[in-house]
């Protein structure tokens, strides 16, 4: 399409050209031939530098708006940037884009000289959100995050809601929190499902973070999550960096620090050579800043990347909705969820479940699917309700009825919603809130191994309307959620919790 272009340009310019020469010089006729060929010599000229300016633009732009690497460096500019086996596979053998930043600010060539609060991160968020708004549609973003630029970088990953990028890798390293705690992080946050491959490394060696024996991993809903402690350090082809043991380690392997003596003879003449003993070898154990270039993270990170890159991305997964009933006695469930397809919040009632049983919740057959981790549900039977009864409950109306619903977060290894419902006759009463997220190992086989899916039951004469499983109107207020694009998101009902306006 370039040389085609450029060739078009070349033939008009030519044409304009001559006609402007033959219209003001008199004396053109007699050396025309003369003045053409000079004239188709230059505008040649002119025509390549033009072709090859076009196709270097052209290349550059796709380059760059192809795949980029950006590594978001933690407090006192440390240490993401100095994984150089990876920027260099990413730079020279990928053709990557390659962009280094700090925790507290999107924007190459700025120090992280700031107070270690989340002032800074919200500066970081906003600003890269400025920087992914501008890309092209289709850019790929592989973003590596250690220390505080970890939580930095996922924080940015969750908040952003455009559509023109991919995040094909989020990879943090011994990622550092809020207060420089942990915990208070992995608990707060989760790796949202626009994440195609989520790599996490943590040591549990010394601090930083200050609960540095804390554990590390996050909820995740990323297509692949790829989590682990790495206390001690490898090289490239995972073998243990091993370092000699000092002489009070008397535990350490190979420890014997008795000299070796041997006779040795040199002709006629043998003397005593001794050699001293060993104090054995240990593990290399991994500090805070030293794991970011750890050769087996930096070698994994580079396959991973080349693995990404070798292939087109996945769509993030549609998580279906699963009831599970517990109680002896039969319930009918209704259920409020965003819709994948509409990006509006649904209501439908009612699916009715024998005791034992756990089915898909589906509508025409077909299993209902979202992109939200928050849904909410109410059950009741002949003796009982699971409501709502706290700050995260919310009222709606289905099937013609105002019904308190239970707030649902959980999600399975399989990245579907799951709602069990228990009761205990010896303590049931009349209305009271005995759902249950408390999943055992052989709920989750009973899922794999129950793979059916039920419908909503009702009937016209219930409500009069034209749809009587299906009704979205709230018992008061409007609703607020909006989904830009389609990925897993943890957004809440509007105005639960709260009474009428």
């Amino acid at each position: 399409f370039v040389r085609e272009l450029a060739g078009l340009i070349h033939l008009t310019w030519c044409s304009c050209f001559l006609s402007f020469v033959r219209a003001w010089s008199p004396h053109f006729a007699r050396y025309e031939c003369t003045h053409k060929f000079l004239t188709m010599a230059v505008l040649r000229l002119l025509y390549q530098q033009v072709f090859l300016l076009l196709l270097v633009t052209c290349c550059a732009s796709q380059a760059e708006a192809k795949d980029i690497l950006v590594l978001v460096d933690g407090n006192n500019d440390c240490c993401a940037g100095s994984m150089n086996r990876v920027k260099r596979f990413a730079r020279d053998e990928k053709h990557m884009t390659v962009m280094n930043v700090v925790w507290s600010n999107f924007k190459e060539n700025w120090s992280s000289g700031a107070a270690l609060d989340d002032q800074g991160k919200q500066r970081f968020v906003a600003s890269g959100k400025e920087y992914l708004e501008n890309l092209p549609a289709g850019t790929n973003i592989y973003m590596i995050g250690h220390s505080w630029g970890g939580d930095s970088a996922l924080r940015l990953v969750d908040a952003y809601q455009g559509s023109n990028v991919n995040f094909r890798l989020l990879a943090l390293i011994d990622p550092v929190g809020t207060a420089g705690q942990r915990s208070v992080m992995v608990n707060t946050n989760y790796v949202p499902s626009k994440v195609e491959y989520f790599y996490n490394r943590y040591q549990t060696n010394q601090p930083f973070p200050v609960d540095f024996l804390a554990n590390g991993k996050f909820l995740c809903y990323a297509q692949t999550c790829d989590q682990d402690e790495q206390s001690t350090h490898k090289n490239a082809d995972g073998s243990s960096v091993r370092v000699s043991c000092e002489a009070y380690e008397v535990t350490c392997p190979g420890y014997d620090p008795t000299p070796k003596c041997k006779v040795v003879w040199r002709g006629l003449k043998s003397y005593l050579k001794c050699e001293p003993g060993s104090n054995g070898t240990k593990m290399k154990r991994a500090g805070h800043s030293g794991l970011a270039t750890d050769g087996y993270v930096e070698e994994s990170l580079k396959r991973i990347i080349d693995q990404l890159i070798r292939n087109p991305p996945k769509p993030p997964k549609r998580p279906n909705m699963y009831l599970k009933n517990d109680c002896k006695d039969s319930i009918s469930v209704a259920i409020r969820y965003l819709d994948y397809y509409t990006n509006e919040w649904t209501s439908k009632c009612w699916y009715n479940l024998e005791s034992g049983q756990g089915f898909y919740v589906a509508s025409g057959g077909a299993r209902l699917e979202t992109t939200n981790t928050v849904w909410y549900t109410y059950a009741e039977s002949e003796s009982a309700t699971w409501s709502g009864n706290d700050s995260d409950s919310i009222t709606r109306t289905c099937g013609g009825e105002s019904l308190p619903m239970k707030r649902k977060d959980y999600v399975d290894s399989d990245g579907d919603l799951y709602a069990r419902f228990t009761c205990d006759r010896r303590r049931l009463r009349a209305h009271s809130d005995k759902s249950s997220t408390d999943l055992p190992l052989e709920e989750l086989y009973f899922k794999h191994d129950h793979k059916e899916t039920i419908d909503p039951v009702c009937t016209a004469s219930e409500t009069g309307e034209e749809d009587p499983c299906e009704e979205d109107a709230p018992l008061w207020g409007t609703k607020q959620e909006e989904v830009p694009i389609k990925v897993m998101t943890h957004l809440e009902d509007d105005n639960h919790g709260h009474g009428p306006s």
